[in-house]
């Protein structure tokens, strides 16, 4: 079977030489959940290689990844972005667009479920923060990717916990 090519509906062994390229999931992803509610209650396949989730139609999803975010909000007032409380509260403004059961239990630190591209989870993220006030580190959790906003002041010691980090684009 190549990759590109959706289960059967019937969900029989897939297999791709002797090792099967699908996994079977005890639950859907958050945001399949949310856009296909009846197919979901059904048992979903993920692509082991890419993440992509089918239905038991054989339907694809988007792949989603758990990602975590940690932030510093200046108390500074930003003449282009308002004052701390509303920069703040962007933040979670669009973590909740991503995934309206994120946790945040914790000061300035995120988990949550989102599409799978990490450039674009972290431009909606940061679009109401200053870049010259404020710092944002989001970290997919599947591949170990990290974005970086904001100023960094310690950028070798970041690097030293997070090798990978690149600056969001």
């Amino acid at each position: 079977m190549v990759a590109s090519q959706a289960p059967t509906a019937e969900f029989g062994p897939q297999q791709n030489g002797s090792a099967s390229i699908y996994k079977r999931a005890t639950r859907c992803p958050r945001t399949f959940r949310h856009h296909h509610p009846v197919v979901a209650r059904q048992l979903c396949l993920i692509h082991i290689s890419d993440g992509r989730v089918f239905d038991a139609t054989g339907c694809c999803d988007m792949a989603t990844a758990n990602y975590w975010l940690s932030f510093t909000v200046a108390t500074d007032r930003s003449a282009s972005k308002g004052v701390e409380s509303l920069r703040r509260q962007s933040i979670y403004a669009a973590v909740q667009k991503l995934d309206a059961g994120y946790w945040d239990e914790t000061t300035s630190f995120i988990l949550f479920e989102a599409g799978d591209d990490i450039d674009v989870v972290g431009k909606a993220v940061v679009a109401g923060l200053d870049p010259d006030l404020d710092l944002l580190i989001l970290r997919k959790v599947s591949s170990a990717s990290a974005r970086c906003w904001g100023q960094v002041k310690q950028p070798t010691s970041l690097r030293g916990y997070v090798a990978n980090i690149a600056r969001l684009r």
